[in-house]
């Protein structure tokens, strides 16, 4: 059975396409445009310049991925002291925002890449501005496409590899993909990311520089590179020191490591030797089994679209920046969490009106006044001072539904803050060498604020206010180590309620 997958990548100067048939492995179209510029802007839109190639490739994929240009993500390297994707979840968004140099909203996403010496878990974050993310997905469902994921471009060409070359388990692969402005690079242990990263040199720069060498505009270097390749030389040693930086980063589990130019890479006839004079070799893995009618260079070259095309299929080592963003998936969501309150009322509905037909029916008027009777006490009891009586089933309904909001749905909501204090003296262990800086309670929420020694002191302490009664539930808001002191500042957020 054909499933289809479209991969879409752009930049300032440059829109690619890949439409795969997963069903049979076979690149069905591939294109790539270059885009008008004039004063190192493009002259149409993304949203323009994605429906003429959509209208060029004229099929409808089920699922479309795309990615964020490299010059609009940012990655970090971090390190847990757990491997729970949930509990990484809580902390890397908050640390990686005081790491970036953004003050803007990030979308935070991050792969797993293994342990080091100490047992820690090793973490490779990815972070892009909201509204670049924003922007991209708008532009794109205007021409018509919703896509399912957003990748980071370093990612997407990990799983290219993975998914196009026969890779060695016991080899690593350097995947060099060299766009316009910068260079995306991601370190594979034979199928397994160990790195991803982005560098700031791209192909316009080693353009410039070459062709101030041969006394030739950039137009004319860059029409030599697409037809005979150009020779790079020293401008690539900044470029190749990056690399050699990148590797460092991560523990040496493999010999040696073989390098997969993609992009504007392939273009650059000395890019494999000037990599070979420092120990990455260039003896490209053999490809899997995919059809496909055209060159492998113009598969190398649109290597960032093919990899995204196969993201229909590999979620391996993905980052969506997307993740619950779909208006109708997040409706979908709300809707599940009001499911439960909206049966509740409706049973109650139902028994209210079986007991009033009941009633009606058998008893007729004496017991039907009684139950007016039993109503309006009701009413009297729960109902502000002074409130006329209209609708009481309605107005009953309503007031236990202010109350719940404001006072919680179980006991101990109202808990006096002299036995939230002791409840937290016994329960947060006293061994931790932990500063409670400040604590805020009101009806339905406390939170507490503080220093400890460590991620992992930060997870017993929620662990023990976890056992208190009348907490529901325990979040870590963020944890974050100050640089001056090497100690970790916390915050915890409780919902206070009744029984777990």
């Amino acid at each position: 059975m054909a499933r289809y997958s479209l991969g879409v990548y752009g930049d300032d100067t440059e829109i690619q396409a890949c439409l795969f048939n997963s069903g049979e492995s076979t690149i069905e179209k591939l294109i790539r445009r270059r885009r008008d510029v004039a004063h190192g802007r493009p002259v149409k839109s993304f949203e323009e310049d994605v429906k003429s190639l959509i209208s060029e490739i004229g099929f409808r994929a089920e699922k479309n991925i795309t990615a964020l240009s490299g010059q609009y993500v940012m990655y970090r390297q971090m390190k847990r002291p757990f491997t729970d994707r949930k509990k990484i979840a809580e902390t890397v968004g908050p640390e990686a925002e005081t790491l970036l140099p953004v003050g803007d909203d990030l979308k935070v996403d991050f792969v797993i890449v293994g342990k080091d010496d100490a047992g820690e878990t090793l973490i490779e974050a990815a972070a892009a501005r909201k509204t670049e993310v924003e922007k991209i997905v708008s532009g794109l469902r205007n021409a018509g496409i919703d896509p399912e994921v957003l990748e980071a471009p370093s990612s997407a060409i990990g799983a290219g590899a993975r998914n196009i070359f026969n890779l060695g388990e016991e080899k690593g692969y350097v995947v060099i993909h060299m766009g316009w402005r910068d260079t995306s690079i991601c370190i594979l242990h034979g199928n397994v990311v160990k790195h991803m990263g982005s560098l700031p040199q791209g192909f316009e720069m080693l353009l410039e520089s070459v062709a101030k060498d041969m006394a030739i505009s950039i137009n004319d270097a860059f029409e030599k590179a697409m037809e005979t390749g150009i020779d790079g030389g020293g401008h690539l040693d900044r470029l190749i020191m990056e690399v050699m930086i990148s590797l460092y980063k991560i523990p040496r589990e493999v010999e040696n490591y073989i390098a997969i130019p993609a992009g504007y890479a392939t273009c650059i006839n000395d890019f494999s030797t000037m990599l070979e004079s420092s120990e990455i070799y260039n003896s490209q893995p053999s490809f899997k089994g995919i059809i496909y009618d055209g060159s492998t260079k113009d598969m190398m070259l649109s290597f960032m679209s093919v990899s995204l095309a196969f993201r229909g299929e590999d979620k391996v080592d993905m980052v969506n920046f997307y993740q619950n963003a779909n208006p109708f998936t997040a409706q979908l969501g709300k809707l599940k969490a009001q499911f439960g309150v909206w049966v509740k009322a409706a049973v109650i509905l139902v028994v209210l009106w079986g007991i009033g037909y009941t009633a009606d029916t058998v008893l007729k008027s004496r017991i039907s006044h009684k139950l007016d009777a039993q109503v309006k006490k009701q009413f009297a009891m729960l109902m502000p001072p002074g409130s006329p009586m209209v609708d009481p089933v309605i107005q009953l309904e309503q007031r236990l539904k202010t109350l719940n909001s404001e006072y919680g749905t179980g006991a101990g909501a109202g808990q006096s803050p002299l036995a939230v204090m002791r409840e937290l003296s016994e329960k947060i262990p006293a061994d931790l060498n932990t500063v409670i800086d400040s604590l805020t309670l009101d009806e339905s929420a406390l939170t507490i604020s503080g220093t400890t020694d460590s991620y992992e002191n930060v997870e017993k302490i929620k662990s023990g206010i976890s056992k208190i009664p009348f907490i529901r539930e325990v979040k870590i808001i963020s944890a974050n180590v100050n640089k001056n002191d090497q100690k970790v500042i916390f915050k915890l957020t409780c919902s206070m309620g009744g029984p777990k």
